[in-house]
C-alpha cells in the first residue's frame, strides 16, 4: 500500500483523480440548494423527491467508477514499468497481484463513499450504517 500511495503521489494526475470525488461532493454540498431553489421558482420543478436518486446517480456510482480508474491506471503504470513481468518470477502470482489491487480498489471505495456520502448533504448523517446495503439483525 505504502508503494501505491508513492506512486499515487508522484502521479499529479492521479492525485486530482483521487480528489474528484470530494470536489463533487462539495460542489454538490453547495451547489445543490441555489440550484433546487432556481429550479423551483423559474421553471416550478421540485426535485426534492429525486434527492435518492441524485445521491445514487451522481455521488454513489461515480465515486466508485472514479476510484476503480485510479486502480486500472495504477495496474497499466505497473504494466509499463515491466513490474508485472516481475511478478511471473515472484512467490506473488499475477493472479494475486491482481487480487491485492482488486481489494486495494474496494478498501479505497469504501473509505471515500464513507466521507463522501455525508459531505454531499443529500442524504441526512448516518455514516457508515446507511453504506450497508443489507440489514444485519
Amino acid at each position: 500500500m505504502d508503494i501505491d500511495r508513492r506512486t499515487t503521489v508522484r502521479s499529479a494526475l492521479l492525485t486530482v483523480v483521487l480528489a474528484g470525488p470530494i470536489l463533487l461532493a462539495v460542489a454538490l454540498r453547495l451547489g445543490d440548494p441555489p440550484l433546487m431553489a432556481y429550479l423551483h421558482t423559474r421553471f416550478g420543478v421540485e426535485l426534492t423527491p429525486y434527492q435518492p436518486v441524485l445521491l445514487a446517480s451522481l455521488v454513489v456510482l461515480h465515486v466508485p467508477l472514479i476510484i476503480g480508474m485510479v486502480g486500472a491506471l495504477l495496474i497499466l503504470d505497473d504494466i509499463d514499468d515491466r513490474i508485472v513481468l516481475i511478478l511471473r518470477v515472484s512467490p506473488v502470482t499475477v493472479p494475486r497481484y491482481l487480487a491485492y489491487r482488486a481489494i486495494a480498489v474496494a478498501a479505497v471505495t469504501l473509505l471515500m463513499l464513507t466521507i463522501v456520502v455525508p459531505v454531499s448533504g443529500l442524504t441526512p448523517r448516518l455514516g457508515l450504517p446507511a453504506l450497508v446495503p443489507v440489514n444485519i439483525p
